[in-house]
This record gives C-alpha cells, sequence and structure tokens, in this order.
C-alpha cells in the first residue's frame, strides 16, 4: 500500500510540475508573499483594508501597463533609477507609506528627492509622480499624461537641463536646469523626458 501510495504521490508532482513548464508566464507584481507585506505596510501607514485593495490594484495595473516589480505598497521600481509612487485612493498627493501616517494636507510644496527629476500627473505636484534619477530619455510611463500636471527639476549640475519630446520625438521645450518647475504644466503634447 505504501508502494503506491509513494507512486501516486510522485506521479501527481510530476504532473503538477509537467503543469508548470505549459503554463505561460506572467509578469508578478512582488515576489511571493510580499503583497502581505505592503498591506502590513498600508495597514501602518494609516490605510483602511478598502484603500490597500484599491491600492494594489492601481499597483498591478502599473506594473502591467509600464512593467517593473513593486518595491513598496504604493512604490513601483522600473529600473535604472526610474520609479513610479502611486497615490493613495481618495488622496491627491504621493506620500512616503513608510514616515507618513495620514494624508498630506495643507500647501503641499515638491517632494521630489536632490538628484531627480520629477514628473506628476496633476497640477500642484499632485497626483501620480514618476521619478527619474540617471540622465536619459525617459518615456512618461503608463496613462495619465494626457491633461494638466507639474514637474520639478531638483538636479545638482547647472548643465541637467530638462527637455521635453512629442510622440515623435519633436522638440518641444527645455527647462532652465536644477530648480526649474511649473506647477501648471500641460503633458498632452510630451511622451518623454531627457531630464539631463
Amino acid at each position: 500500500m505504501r508502494l503506491r501510495l509513494r507512486t501516486f504521490i510522485a506521479a501527481a508532482a510530476l504532473v503538477a510540475g509537467a503543469g508548470a513548464l505549459v503554463t505561460p508566464a506572467t509578469t508578478a507584481s512582488a515576489a511571493p508573499g510580499t503583497h502581505s507585506a505592503f498591506a502590513a505596510q498600508s495597514r501602518q501607514a494609516g490605510l483602511t483594508e478598502a484603500q490597500s485593495t484599491a491600492l494594489q490594484r492601481q499597483v498591478d495595473a502599473t506594473i502591467a501597463e509600464s512593467g517593473g516589480r513593486q518595491v513598496a505598497a504604493n512604490i513601483v521600481d522600473l529600473g535604472h533609477g526610474l520609479s513610479i509612487r502611486l497615490v493613495v485612493p481618495g488622496e491627491k498627493s504621493v506620500r512616503d507609506l513608510a514616515t507618513t501616517h495620514g494624508p498630506v494636507t495643507g500647501l503641499k510644496s515638491h517632494v521630489c528627492p536632490k538628484g531627480d527629476f520629477c514628473a506628476y500627473t496633476a497640477v500642484d505636484y499632485n497626483g501620480k509622480e514618476q521619478r527619474m534619477g540617471p540622465c536619459g530619455n525617459h518615456e512618461l510611463k503608463g496613462s495619465g499624461w494626457s491633461g494638466a500636471g507639474s514637474w520639478y527639476n531638483n538636479q545638482t549640475q547647472p548643465w541637467m537641463i530638462a527637455t521635453m519630446y512629442g510622440k515623435n520625438g519633436e522638440y518641444i521645450y527645455s527647462d532652465n536646469g536644477p530648480g526649474s518647475h511649473d506647477t501648471h504644466g500641460n503633458w498632452r503634447r510630451i511622451w518623454s523626458i531627457t531630464n539631463c
């Protein structure tokens, strides 16, 4: 009887393994078990269960649309120093869920870290944020870049002038280097940014 049971278990494992070999690969948003860690981070930051679930759906949709991997409850790392930070459902501004325990209130200044160029899908540094660290031409990733928005050049060297380009690579605009910003910009014609 034991031999039959072992044979059955081995056959079942073989069938399960073969099924895994022919199952198409999908892009996972995070390593197994990390969704619960991100949910815990959301709870610690004061998010409701509904906000946490909706935020995770946003993260999953962003990864499906733009690639990358989830590294925090509201952050998708696109690689090469690029990242997308998502707004908690019901809030206006991106926030660091590891350090803030409630929505950002009052007048908000830019939150773009020193050394980066940051683009926002809404005016006044609100909405989804795309951070661009290393110099290069970077496509605006995902949806939300079709209307009013804002940006901040917080790079460190005077020669780090950001240039914005249209759908076919045509020149649209160049800023004046670090410290340049626009709280009421328009993304309609912009498809990519060479941050320096």
